[in-house]
């Protein structure tokens, strides 16, 4: 079986994408465009840019940093923004979407191409909040699909009842299957607090007794009590904020989303952690799992089958083990590199050397099918 447990259906961008009003969406598009690691350039010569133009790092995170530059979805996967006249161009999506969405029946179609069995569909400020679009979206593919409820981050210590009340009604009356958590939107907030904090715990207490996954989405110092100017210090705070939630909510499974931070520690011949990010994370708790998106976060840099990945997959498999790592792709950004065929075939048909075959099948989907009780898995 082959699970990708990080998928993505996307409503048109041109709507309110399960917001209140279409503003704060596109606030939330803005900034998450402006950090969003793909290069941008010129549009009139192609020639290499930044973001600059778009958001000030210093200013903070989310709103306060947005600066006025006419940013909008320009389709096609195309982003775009202006300054002094000049029209500035990141592609985030593929080409091949149109309108910047991304329909159930467009993701079962390169799973059906792919051979690719089931997708849990993950959330995204930038990509839609809306609990119905997600759940209609599984109602339509009950046999191939998975959806993930989200609540508004920065709500839930202000609305608590009301927040409770809209995780209960996405399990149980839409039939969502976890919760994604993404911790950086308490900051672009202006809320400093960890995501363990006093008052964030009647939801937490509400979301373990549902007995649902939950699956948590940060960034070097998202979710840190306290932050410094490095990464790997981040990092490691971050991992003492799960390290603690997870030792209160001892029967709760979790997913950290994007890996370990690749990126960060990425070299032209490997990527490899050093020792002190491997003792951060909490690989003693059974409960802990990790995934692999190694084709969306540096299969620009690396090109297919990106051998470069080997060391850190091997460090993982030993270090955290193979029944805790889930294979993921963030479909549809990950067509920007490889089809989705390379995105599972470059673990199964070129780590072989570094992995057994035991150990390659539960990465591409074994683990993920015994997370959601899938039978036979």
């Amino acid at each position: 079986m082959i699970y990708d447990g990080h998928v993505y259906c996307v409503p048109d961008q041109r709507g309110r994408m399960g917001y209140r009003e279409r503003g704060e969406f596109m606030r939330h598009l803005h900034y998450g465009m402006a950090v969003n690691f793909q290069p941008a350039w010129r549009a009139r010569d192609g020639a290499p840019a930044d973001s600059s133009g778009m958001y000030d790092p210093d200013a903070g995170r989310g709103g306060p940093a947005l600066k006025e530059c006419e940013f909008r979805p320009a389709g096609y996967g195309r982003y775009e923004w202006t300054v002094d006249g000049e029209t500035y161009v990141k592609q985030v999506m593929p080409p091949t979407n149109i309108i910047n969405g991304y329909t159930a029946e467009q993701l079962v179609a390169e799973m059906d191409h792919a051979d690719v069995d089931w997708g849990m569909i993950h959330r995204s400020s930038y990509l839609g909040i809306g609990n119905e679009w997600v759940a209609d979206c599984v109602r339509r593919f009950p046999d191939r699909l998975h959806g993930l409820a989200h609540v508004e981050e920065w709500l839930v210590q202000s609305q608590p009842d009301e927040s409770i009340a809209k995780i209960r009604t996405a399990v149980k009356d839409l039939g969502l299957h976890g919760l994604q958590w993404l911790a950086g939107n308490i900051r672009s907030y202006g809320q400093t607090q960890a995501g363990d904090s006093e008052g964030f715990l009647p939801f937490w207490d509400a979301v373990a007794d549902l007995g649902i996954p939950v699956f948590f989405t940060t960034s070097p110092g998202s979710d840190a009590a306290k932050t410094t100017g490095s990464h790997l210090d981040n990092f490691v705070e971050d991992m003492k904020t799960l390290r603690r939630w997870m030792e209160r909510y001892p029967d709760v499974k979790v997913v950290v989303t994007h890996g370990l931070p690749f990126r960060e520690f990425m070299r032209e011949d490997r990527v490899e952690m050093p020792q002190a990010v491997m003792d951060a994370v909490p690989s003693d708790n059974p409960n802990y799992n990790v995934q692999i998106l190694f084709v969306n976060s540096l299969g620009g840099d690396y090109d297919y089958p990106a051998p470069q990945t080997k060391p850190v997959l091997e460090q993982m498999a030993r270090r955290i083990g193979a029944h805790r790592l889930m294979w993921g792709t963030d479909i549809p950004q990950n067509l920007r590199h490889y089809t989705y065929r390379q995105s599972h075939e470059a673990i199964s048909r070129y780590c072989g050397d570094v992995l057994s075959q035991d150990e390659i099948d539960l990465i591409l989907g074994g683990s993920m099918a015994r997370l959601m009780g899938i039978e036979g898995a």
